[in-house]
């Protein structure tokens, strides 16, 4: 079936299709560098350019580019999920092993997956969300619960638990992991009992992923299931709300009593230390002072904005209402576009943040300004106590020429005339240091170091309090101007996942060229194989333990989103044409059909806490925020601590999914 292109996987230009896309898949788990030499003469011309532009992010290395005799400086590519799928279309457009048309066909989509609108109705949603989190209530809330329930462990832990939940159903998975994981590093600051924050970072990762199953707005994979079977939104909730409901009710005690049963991990009392200068201080935005925002009675007296709040739970909720309104009448069979919801709600929302950063830009500015100043006051201060130290230590005689002094008859290296002095000198002009005389340098003139400043007097000197500040180049000043101007606006635009752009457009081009190449057929026939030995049940199974493995190893859960919603349309069309020609006796049911669906929407969201970091964009980000502040967890452990969490739930999960298609459907 499928325009014939079945038995084309024999072709070289299918199997290096194929090859290509499991190289990428591997690159998107197992990120590397390319080391590149670049002709010292073109990369010190690309340099001054940049400085012409902008002012460089490491003088040091320009610097060394122009210093250095060496004709190739070296620099390194990185070959990762932002890359590697691009990349793989380049190369294959090269090879011939793909043409234009197949190409634009990939970016253009079909079968109701249409790439473009599924990125934009990501970005748009995604700016509602991170403007409700600038706003800082999510965090607000979250230490609301910490203050009231500080002190009894496990009940702490099953309020973050619930509160995380909801969060991620409502918001999406993406700003409630980077604010989750925030909220919990800062817990683990002011906590003196805790020995690891292994129960709760991984309990925060898996409830937002679980949650983020409910709603077609809470995930990218949510939106390319909907809109390859053309699912809407009400009937999207009403399957899926079920088996994550129960999976969460049971999941829970297995992380409490089970999984986590340790009082070092989740103690029945947590010993929180006091800071009571907390509610005597000020509320940082974290947007203008983040360094400040930060700090331990910062974290405990949180700030918040309660018109923004306000505003963009309004525009989310009357968001969603359209969204479901339109999924449950006749009018939307595909043809209204989400994003087309979406994007107008963004574009309010951002009107909003544009004008409220407006009218308070004057007092914003300011503060940027100090912060500015002192960071500059600070680094020119600890240059000149370096350049005083490297002074010091410049003017001091080294060993041997002390070793090499004579007392009777001395040239100090460096000068024009001799000093003599009689053979026994234990004055003022000498210093003992155990049983060697060694003449001090200041007494003979070679010449005093200046003393290193004290800090106030030294930051005062160094940089003047003055309004006038040093000149930039105009695209850092544009960058700046902005930056202080509409800071809500530019610090959700910064948070937006554009990575996903680079990444899924891509990707549906590369199983579209899969497509072309007979290879989705290929896997189609493999599951109606199994699914006709197996039934409903296996169809059910089967597939969920599919969408686990390929988020893994398919180039995240998006990916793996993308293939299997390929492989299943293509398997529906496979009956529709034996049923025309009256060859297929047993037609998919509703029951089957619908079962795997929905029991993909299951693995493609519980599949981010599998095995490996990268089944998830959210994941890799996940795991390089904690490391930057110094929570390390290897692969090895993420697999280890989550794979019985991913067993539990996808069981759980797939189980109550079975008896839901049993009552519900035929």
């Amino acid at each position: 079936m499928d325009d014939g292109t079945e038995n084309r996987f024999q072709e070289w230009r299918s199997i290096l299709t194929l090859v290509v896309f499991l190289l990428v898949n591997l690159v998107v788990i197992f990120p590397f560098h390319i080391p590149l030499y670049i002709p010292r003469r073109i990369f010190c011309l690309a340099q001054s350019f940049s400085e012409y532009l902008m002012s460089l992010p490491d003088k040091s290395r320009r610097d060394d580019a122009k210093s250095n005799s060496k004709r190739f400086v070296k620099t390194s590519v990185p070959i990762s999920y932002t890359t590697a799928p691009l990349a793989a279309v380049f190369f294959l457009l090269a090879t011939t092993a793909m043409t234009p048309e197949e190409l634009r066909r990939g970016i253009r989509g079909g079968n109701n997956l249409i790439p473009l609108d599924i990125v934009a109705f990501a970005l748009t949603i995604g700016y509602i969300s991170g403007s409700i989190d600038a706003s800082g209530l999510l965090r607000y809330l979250t230490v609301r619960v910490l203050r009231a329930y500080g002190g009894a462990g496990h009940r702490l832990y099953l309020y973050l638990y619930c509160l995380f939940f909801l969060a991620g159903a409502f918001f999406g998975n993406d700003p409630m992991i980077q604010m989750g994981m925030l909220i919990l590093t800062y817990m683990m600051r002011i906590t003196s009992n805790v020995v690891h924050p292994r129960a709760w970072i991984f309990m925060q990762y898996a409830a937002v992923n679980i949650a983020s199953t409910i709603f077609v707005s809470s995930g990218t994979t949510n939106v390319i299931i909907a809109s390859a079977f053309n699912i809407g939104f009400a009937e999207y909730a009403a399957n899926t709300v079920v088996p994550v409901f129960v999976t969460v009710l049971v999941l829970f005690p297995s992380l409490l009593y089970l999984f986590f049963a340790d009082e070092s991990l989740i103690p029945l009392t947590l010993r929180i230390h006091e800071f009571p200068e907390a509610r005597a201080s000020r509320p940082m935005n974290p947007a203008i002072e983040p360094e400040k925002s930060m700090s331990m009675d910062q974290i405990f007296n949180p700030f918040l904005d309660k018109l923004s709040a306000l505003v963009g739970i309004i525009v989310m909720i009357a968001t969603l209402i359209v969204l479901i309104a339109l999924s449950v009448t006749t009018l939307n069979k595909n043809e209204i576009p989400v994003f087309w919801v979406t994007l107008p709600a963004a574009f309010v929302m951002l009107c909003f943040d544009v004008a409220c950063s407006w009218i308070n830009r004057r007092s914003a500015r300011a503060i940027a300004r100090n912060i500015r100043r002192d960071k500059e006051r600070i680094r020119v201060m600890q240059e000149r106590e370096r350049e005083t130290a490297q002074r010091a230590a410049e003017i001091q005689p080294s060993t041997a020429q002390l070793e090499n002094l004579s007392p009777h008859n001395t040239k100090i290296p460096g000068t024009t005339a001799d000093t003599s002095m009689p053979p026994s000198a234990d004055d003022k002009n000498t210093l003992v240091i155990g049983r060697e005389r060694q003449y001090d340098c200041h007494r003979i003139n070679i010449g005093k170091p200046k003393p290193v400043l004290e800090p106030e007097r030294h930051l005062k000197r160094a940089v003047p309090l003055s309004s006038k500040e040093p000149r930039q180049p105009f695209v850092e000043a544009a960058k700046m101007w902005l930056d202080e101007t509409f800071i809500t606006a530019m610090t959700v635009l910064k948070r937006l996942p554009f990575s996903v752009v680079p990444f899924a457009i891509p990707m549906f081009v590369l199983v579209q060229a899969l497509a072309e190449k007979g290879w989705v057929v290929l896997l189609a026939r493999g599951w109606n194989n199994w699914v006709t030995k197996t039934g409903t049940v296996g169809a059910i199974g089967g597939m969920g333990f599919l969408s686990v493995v390929l988020s893994n190893i398919g180039g995240t859960n998006i990916g793996a989103t993308t293939l299997l919603c390929r492989v299943l349309q293509t398997w529906q069309r496979m009956h529709a044409a034996s049923e025309s020609e009256g060859s297929s006796p047993d037609p998919i049911s509703d029951r089957t059909l619908w079962g795997a669906v929905y029991a993909m929407a299951l693995g493609v969201n519980y599949g981010a806490f599998s095995i490996s970091f990268g089944a998830s964009l959210a994941g890799i980000s996940w795991r390089e925020d904690l490391a930057r502040r110094n929570i390390h967890l290897r692969g090895l452990e993420f697999a280890r601590v989550n794979l019985p969490l991913i067993s539990t739930a996808m069981v759980i999960g797939c189980s109550v999914l079975v008896g839901e298609v049993y009552i519900m459907r035929v």
